[in-house]
């Protein structure tokens, strides 16, 4: 079973420990989804950085695809 998990890309990360993570991106490179424009999603903005908070997954949730 793995406690820790992540992925990476060039100005893109995210990572979960215990089922709960953090994510964050370079929107100069990615850009914003239409729920990050609409605020539909949360999320902090500093200069060309948005992060987001990952809500809580179980690992049976996260082990199952």
């Amino acid at each position: 079973m793995k406690l820790i998990c992540g992925f990476h890309r060039k100005g893109q990360w995210w990572f979960r420990v215990f089922g709960i993570g953090l994510s964050w991106k370079n929107i100069r490179i990615h850009g914003l989804m239409f729920s990050e424009r609409y605020g539909h999603r949360k999320g902090l903005r500093l200069g060309s950085w948005m992060f987001h908070f990952l809500p809580y997954v179980s690992f049976v949730e996260l082990h199952r695809g």
